[in-house]
């Protein structure tokens, strides 16, 4: 299997360099899914990293590590299994890893986004979106952005294509503890198949996209 290397250099005030090599695996990539990022946060202090533990049959295993910087001792480590409730993403906030989960009810025919402590499997489950669909094959998504100090994750609910009505969008804006701060509707003066979100950016004055 192809290993990639990760070095970090740890410089002092007289030149000095020490550096710490870690083996990890690709990134983790689940069947129809974005590929996970490896590093979940790092800061002075500390970094966690998604290590891709790949089996002969289904999808990946993730396994969160922790080290400490800059000695680089090895801390807590977990895994949560890819097929555990659907997993969709890992994000850290407020210095905790939560695990994303998209699940479908067809009872209700809503496209539900859950989230709770990657580190215990047993946590409850946090709701933090859901979108009504009409028809099997066109049921909607979500995706999620963290804020770049980790305080907030912004989750964005795109409901089903419908090539004749406007663009619109829901978008909700939780903080660390995943306690809802705010929440706007946005409907934009673009048909739905002539208009595709490729980005977003916000700041506490104003929101854009392009």
């Amino acid at each position: 299997m192809r290993q990639l290397v990760f070095i970090i250099l740890t410089v002092i005030i007289f030149q000095e360099v020490s550096a710490q090599k870690i083996n990890w695996s690709p990134e983790l990539s689940i069947r129809g899914k974005a590929k996970m990022k490896r590093l979940l946060k790092m800061d002075s202090s500390s970094f966690s990293a998604v290590i891709a533990q790949y089996k002969t049959f289904g999808d990946p295993d993730a396994n969160i590590q922790e080290f400490t910087l800059p000695d680089m001792n090895f801390g807590e480590e977990y895994t949560i299994q890819a097929n555990d409730q659907n997993l969709e993403s890992l994000v850290e906030l407020g210095g905790q890893v939560y695990a994303l989960f998209i699940n479908t009810d067809t009872e209700k025919s809503q496209v539900i986004a859950n989230a709770r402590l990657a580190s215990n499997s047993a946590a409850k489950l946090t709701s933090i979106g859901s979108i009504d669909y009409k028809r099997a094959n066109h049921k909607g998504t979500f995706d999620f952005v963290e804020s770049q100090d980790y305080s907030k994750l912004l989750v964005i609910e795109y409901p089903p294509y419908e090539k004749y009505n406007m663009e619109k969008f829901r978008l909700t804006m939780y903080n660390d503890s995943l306690d809802e701060l705010w929440a706007t509707e946005i409907k934009l003066p673009y048909l739905d198949q002539e208009f595709k979100i490729v980005g977003i950016k916000w700041t506490s004055m104003e929101m854009s996209f392009y």
